[in-house]
C-alpha cells in the first residue's frame, strides 16, 4: 500500500493541472488559504440595520469608546448622495448643506488625520467630520473655492490632494498639500505662504493621470495609471520632494493598494505587485494572473479595490466579473505562504475595508446604567469593543446593508466550498494506480458539514476524466472508493456548517502495471 500526502498551497488557475506541482490545487470556491492549510471562507451576517443611504463605501473611525461606521452613497432615487454614520444601533444623517452628486463604488477615498475623518468624492469638495452626530461633515478648512481632487489621503500632518480640477481647467497631474496640522486638528491653509508648509507640484515626467496614494513608513507613494512616484517630506523651502520610483507599474483604479510592515501591495493594470519603494516583485505572474485579469469587467473596473484582513494576514482583491456592475469575487493572498484563494460572494459587493465593530447593545453613558456597582455582571466605563477583534467589514448597495465577515455561516445558510486538483501522476507517470481510501485532515470544531469528496481519473492526459461517484465524509474523515488510472484528480465540496481547517489530505493507493 502506498500513500501519498497533499498539502493545501492555494490556486493556480492559470497553468496546465498536469504541470503543476503536487501539492496545487487547479480550482476552487469559498476556499482561503491561511499559514499552510486551507479552510471555508468566513460567513457573514448584517451589521447596522438600518442604512439611511444605498452605500459604495465605508470609512470606520474611533471616537473614544464607540467605533463609528461612515458610509457614503445614495439616495434610494440614485439622484443626490448622501453620508450617513452608525454606531452600530443608531444612524445620523451627516451629509454635507447644499447636498452631493450620486457616486458609485470606486469614487470615494479618505482616511483619518488626528482623529478626524475626512473623506472625498471626485465630485464635490472635499468634507470632514468632527465627529458629533448633531453636525453634518463640512468641507475642509480653507480648501480652495471651486476646486476638486481625484483622491484625497491623510500622511504625516498634512492632507495630500491629488489630481486637481478648479475653473482654470483639469490638472491631473498636480498634487496639492495642506499647511501642517495642529494635534487634534485639521489643517486650516492650502495656499502656500511664508510662514505655512502648504504646496503643490506636478508629477509631470510620467505619462497618465494620478489615480491615488498612500502613505509607506515615512514616504508617500503616488500612483498613476502605469507609472509611481515618491514624495517624500524634507521641510524647508520645499516641503516635500518628489522622484521617480517605477516608470512601468502604477495602479488600476482608486483604493487599490494596501500596506503592511513597510510594503504596499498593488492591483496594477497588469499585474499583482509588493514593494518597498525600490523593489518590486510580482506575486501573481505564473499563478492567477490571466485568470484574474481576462475576467475583470472592464466596464466596471473602478470598482475593484484591495482589502487588508491584518488578523489573517491576507490581501483581498476584490473585483467584478464579467457582467457584474460591482464586485462579486475576491482573490486571496495569504502573507505568509503566498497561496490564493477564492471566495464567491453570492452578490455583488460595493466596497469592503476592515475594523471593528460596536457591540450593538452598548451604551457607554455611566448615567444610562440602572445597576448596582456591586452587583453588575460587567465593568463600568468599558468600551463597546474589543480592540483585538478586526473584522472585514462590506456593503451591498442595492440591498442598503453592511455584513461583518465572521462565523462561518452567511446570514444564517452554510457556505458552499469546492476544491479541485487535476491529472496528478503522483510520482510515477508510466504505472496505474489503484485509489482505496481518501483521508481529509481536518480539524473542526463540531462536524464538518455535508463534506463529501470524489476521485476522478485517466490512462492519458488528453482523455477526459472518469470521476467516482461522490462520498460523504464519515465521522472518521475517511472516504473509500476503488478508481485505477496513471493520472488522478480529486474533488472536494460541500458546506460548511461549522468552523474547520483542512491541514492535508491523504490518498492510499496500491500501484498497478505500466499502461
Amino acid at each position: 500500500m502506498e500513500k501519498i500526502t497533499i498539502k493545501p498551497s492555494g490556486f493556480n488557475q492559470d497553468i496546465n493541472p498536469a504541470e503543476l506541482g503536487a501539492d496545487v490545487w487547479n480550482a476552487g470556491s469559498n476556499v482561503v488559504f491561511n499559514s499552510g492549510y486551507a479552510a471555508a471562507a468566513p460567513g457573514w451576517q448584517e451589521s447596522s440595520p438600518g442604512l439611511l443611504f444605498q452605500p459604495v463605501w465605508l470609512l470606520p473611525v474611533l471616537d473614544g469608546q464607540v467605533y463609528y461606521w461612515i458610509y457614503a452613497g445614495n439616495n434610494d432615487a440614485g439622484d443626490a448622495g448622501g453620508i450617513g454614520v452608525t454606531n452600530g444601533s443608531a444612524h445620523w444623517d451627516i451629509t454635507p448643506v447644499g447636498g452631493l452628486k450620486p457616486t458609485v463604488p470606486g469614487d470615494w477615498t479618505g482616511g483619518v488625520l488626528n482623529g478626524i475623518p475626512v473623506f472625498n468624492n471626485r465630485l464635490d469638495a472635499p468634507l470632514s467630520w468632527d465627529k458629533d452626530t448633531s453636525n453634518p461633515a463640512t468641507i475642509l478648512p480653507g480648501w480652495p473655492a471651486n476646486t476638486v481632487c481625484e483622491a484625497l489621503r491623510p500622511f504625516k500632518y498634512h492632507l495630500i490632494a491629488m489630481g486637481i480640477s478648479d475653473l482654470l481647467g483639469e490638472f491631473p497631474d498636480l498634487v496639492l498639500w495642506s499647511d501642517a496640522a495642529d494635534p487634534g486638528q485639521l489643517p486650516t491653509s492650502w495656499v502656500a505662504q511664508p510662514d505655512n508648509q502648504a504646496g503643490n507640484f506636478a508629477i509631470s515626467a510620467t505619462p497618465g493621470v494620478i489615480i491615488d496614494g498612500g502613505a509607506m513608513r515615512d514616504q508617500f507613494m503616488i500612483y498613476k495609471q502605469h507609472s509611481t512616484s515618491i514624495m517624500q517630506y524634507i521641510a524647508g523651502q520645499f516641503v516635500f520632494s518628489n522622484r521617480k520610483a517605477f516608470v512601468t507599474s502604477g495602479i488600476l483604479a482608486r483604493n487599490c493598494w494596501a500596506e503592511l510592515y513597510g510594503h504596499h501591495y498593488v492591483l496594477t493594470d497588469g499585474d499583482f505587485i509588493r514593494h518597498n519603494g525600490q523593489e518590486v516583485q510580482s506575486l501573481i505572474d505564473g499563478v492567477n494572473h490571466e485568470w484574474l485579469f481576462n475576467q475583470i469587467d472592464a466596464d466596471v473596473y473602478l470598482s475593484t479595490h484591495i482589502t487588508l484582513s491584518h488578523d489573517e494576514k491576507t490581501v483581498w482583491i476584490n473585483w467584478p466579473k464579467l457582467g457584474n456592475p460591482q464586485p462579486d469575487t475576491a482573490l486571496t493572498f495569504d502573507l505568509v505562504s503566498s497561496a490564493f484563494g477564492v471566495v464567491d460572494f453570492d452578490e455583488p459587493i460595493a466596497y469592503m475595508t476592515r475594523g471593528i465593530l460596536n457591540d450593538p447593545g452598548f451604551d457607554p453613558a455611566f448615567d444610562a446604567r440602572t445597576d448596582t456597582f456591586d452587583g453588575a455582571a460587567d465593568r463600568f466605563n468599558t468600551q463597546a469593543f474589543n480592540p483585538t477583534t478586526d473584522t472585514l467589514v462590506f456593503c451591498r448597495t442595492a440591498e442598503k446593508k453592511m455584513y461583518g465577515m465572521k462565523g462561518f455561516l452567511r446570514d444564517g445558510e452554510p457556505v458552499p466550498v469546492f476544491m479541485q486538483m487535476l491529472s496528478k501522476d503522483m510520482g510515477h507517470s508510466q504505472q496505474r494506480k489503484l485509489i482505496q481510501a481518501v483521508w481529509p485532515q481536518i480539524d473542526q470544531q463540531g462536524a464538518p458539514g455535508t463534506l463529501q469528496v470524489r476521485v476522478g481519473v485517466q490512462n492519458k492526459i488528453v482523455d477526459p476524466i472518469t470521476w467516482t461517484e461522490s462520498s460523504e465524509l464519515t465521522d472518521g474523515l475517511r472516504a473509500t472508493m476503488m478508481a485505477s488510472g496513471r493520472f488522478i484528480s480529486l474533488e472536494i465540496t460541500g458546506n460548511q456548517e461549522s468552523d474547520w481547517r483542512l491541514n492535508s489530505v491523504d490518498i492510499d493507493y496500491n500501484l498497478q502495471g505500466m499502461w
